[in-house]
């Protein structure tokens, strides 16, 4: 079966170990933060923010899209942007990396 037959094979597989988490800029933070009430735009953007400039930005994102998390502000995405950017993955048979905004990965 390829990915084209299979969408959810182009998604990431959870990552195990985890040690990327260490290194996130998240450590430290409020970790409400994360988790903004609806229409708080003030929290969600300070959270989008700090996740901009995480190191383990990408390690987050791939995470959050393997367990399908409905809640958190993850690898910089609320729970809509990562909805659509699963679409987008699984519709057009994209690799992740290059989707992803500011991703220094070139187009496949």
């Amino acid at each position: 079966m390829t990915a084209k037959e299979s969408p959810s094979l182009l998604l990431p597989e959870p990552i195990t170990g985890q040690e990327w988490r260490a290194d996130a800029a998240c450590l430290g933070h409020d970790p409400e933060i994360w988790f903004p009430e609806d229409g708080d735009e003030e929290i969600r953007d300070e959270a989008v923010r700090i996740c901009r400039g995480c190191p383990v930005r990408e390690e987050c994102l791939e995470w959050s899209l393997a367990v399908d998390d409905h809640f958190a502000i993850l690898g910089g995405l609320t729970k809509r942007q990562r909805t659509a950017l699963r679409k987008r993955i699984t519709r057009w048979g994209h690799s992740m990396a290059w989707l992803m905004p500011g991703s220094r990965s070139k187009t496949p």
